[in-house]
């Protein structure tokens, strides 16, 4: 029996520990490589948690392949099955226990540049490229606008019509997004935050022809109504946005349609709405920004007094966490 029927034997039979003991006189030896023995090997060594000697061993077999223009079935078929394996190791090393913002962009490229090669799939559901995508994304998201266009790129190559739509329960019993909710949630952000607003309105109706969980569903049509009202569209940004503050209240969303309101003209509601959306809020630097824009309304209405009372209140509370007021 010829060492690849061996392996192949033992690969099937999950007997890592024996296809390894192969490996040291395989390496020894003075003579071509096998692609589909050095694949075996990789396996091994990657289900034993060794991804970055698998991914040498890959590396080296992928080499011993003609171009990919020039190789017949057999040989695409083995590019194709190395390159696919290569994938999840850089997934293993840079991807799974990873949270630096770089190290994540730059495995989700080469994860995708691999599965490019060989005409891999990068919409298959356990595909490697997109949770690669998804952390890196998310990851990026939290820079607080730095990066928005690397997670446009890195989204906009999976169709969200392939991704998986079912969503999964933890242990308290809360239902998480699934695979295409959370792409057009990270989607509708990054294009908020790089102000793409007819790619982000064309995003969000996109999003909204599926049933959408609810909470999903309530954050595209809050970024679709941002979208509208940047594009002087104000009065549907306005039905959008009371529609949710009826559906739920949220601070930012009855905020967002006083700022709606302001740009209609429809001042006194505006500001009314404004100081509604603070009851019962925790006062952070978001929330004190918009204590800030109540105080610039109030000023702009003429009633100076009340505006010098609220100035003050705002300064007090940014000078008391640290945060620089002139950013306000």
């Amino acid at each position: 029996m010829d060492l690849r029927t061996t392996l192949k034997d033992l690969n099937k039979q999950k007997k890592w520990d024996e296809i390894l003991e192969h490996l040291p006189a395989w390496q020894k030896a003075n003579e071509k490589k096998n692609p589909w023995v050095a694949f075996y090997f990789a396996s091994a060594l990657r289900k034993s948690n060794r991804s970055k000697e698998a991914l040498d061993i890959l590396r080296t077999a992928a080499q011993e392949l003609p171009p990919a223009d020039k190789g017949n079935d057999w040989d695409n078929r083995c590019r194709q099955t190395l390159f696919g394996l290569a994938a999840w190791c850089i997934w293993d090393i840079s991807v799974k226990n990873t949270t630096e913002v770089g190290e994540l962009l730059e495995a989700a490229l080469r994860i995708r540049a691999t599965l490019r090669a060989c005409g891999g799939e990068l919409h298959e559901s356990k595909a490697p490229y997109i949770t690669a995508a998804t952390k890196a994304s998310k990851a990026l998201l939290q820079g607080q606008g730095r990066g928005m266009h690397e997670v446009v790129d890195l989204l906009e190559c999976l169709n969200p019509e392939l991704l998986e739509t079912d969503r999964f329960q933890t242990e308290s019993g809360d239902e998480l997004a699934s695979q295409r909710e959370r792409w057009y949630e990270q989607m509708a952000k990054a294009l908020h935050a790089s102000q793409q607003w007819d790619r982000l309105i064309q995003i969000c109706d996109q999003g909204l022809a599926h049933s959408l969980h609810h909470k999903t569903q309530y954050f595209i049509i809050y970024r679709k109504a941002q979208a509208l009202r940047q594009t002087g569209k104000s009065e549907e940004a306005c039905a959008l946005l009371s529609s949710l503050v009826a559906k739920r209240f949220e601070w930012w969303v009855l905020m967002e349609l006083a700022q709606t309101k302001w740009d209609l003209g429809k001042h006194r509601a505006a500001i009314r709405d404004a100081c509604i959306a603070f009851v019962e809020t925790k006062i952070d630097s978001l929330v004190a920004k918009s204590l800030l824009t109540i105080s610039e309304w109030i000023l702009q209405q003429g009633r100076p007094r009340l505006g010098d009372v609220v100035a003050p209140f705002v300064e007090l509370v940014w000078v008391e966490n640290g945060w620089p007021i002139k950013d306000a």
